[in-house]
């Protein structure tokens, strides 16, 4: 017998686990991520940057925090600390 919709839909959010970011504004790739994939429960903009709380499967938080780690290393040297004196 198929499962009803409900029970589906109760399998999946006990799949997922509650995860926060803090996220650059600019990073539309990132938040549009965690929108799609996951469930956004709250979002606060500061200082340029976003704070989401979100439920999201393990699998897609790990990449979620990559896709994170990764627009954190953008900053070149020469936009950020670390750059060669002049």
């Amino acid at each position: 017998m198929p499962m009803k919709p409900e029970e589906v839909l109760r399998r999946i959010a006990a799949r997922q686990e509650e995860a926060s970011f803090r996220v650059p504004a600019g990073e539309g790739r990132l938040l549009a991520f965690l929108a799609e994939r996951g469930t956004v429960l709250e979002r606060r903009y500061a200082n340029g940057e976003v704070d989401v709380r979100v439920r999201i499967g393990s699998a897609d938080r790990a990449r979620a925090e990559r896709m994170l780690l990764d627009a954190t290393r953008k900053v070149s040297p020469s936009e950020g600390e670390g750059a060669p004196p002049e």
